[in-house]
């Protein structure tokens, strides 16, 4: 069976990717892991210091939970086995750690996201889990 890692966070830009995500899922008939990862603060590293503080703050760990299982919820009403994993750390480092341990047939992340600030500083985040990945990516736009 295929298997795709769907890594999002709680920007707008994330129900286009769910969306998307969803549908090659039901094609393939495929198992679907939803990954959310947060920063925990304070940071020891300056560059996540920056982080665009007022968008991640709004979200508690519970919301995050409960936000990812509403998603989750509508993978499974279309008949989709989907599991949902929350993460702490940076999300390309831990993106990339679960695509190299998880054995997946496909990754699916967006193109932008709640960066703002810290993209520009530390890369875009789809773009480090495209070189780290052996295995296809699709960035959606």
């Amino acid at each position: 069976m295929e298997k795709i890692l769907v890594a999002v966070d709680n920007s707008d830009h994330s129900q286009k990717v769910l969306a998307e995500a969803a549908k090659f899922a039901a094609v393939l008939d495929a198992e679907v892991e939803l990954l959310t990862i947060y920063l925990d603060f304070p940071s020891k590293t300056p560059e996540l210091a920056l982080t665009d503080l007022g968008a991640i703050s709004t979200f508690s760990i519970e919301s995050i939970n409960e936000n990812l299982e509403k998603e989750a919820e509508k993978f499974r009403e279309k008949g989709i086995e989907v599991k949902t994993i929350v993460e702490k750390g940076h999300p390309a480092h831990v993106i990339c750690d679960y695509v190299k341990k998880g054995d997946y047939s496909y990754v699916v992340i967006g193109n932008r996201g709640l960066g703002g600030l810290s993209e520009f500083m530390l890369g875009s985040i789809s773009n480090r889990v495209a070189n780290c990945a052996e295995t296809a990516i699709i960035i959606i736009k």
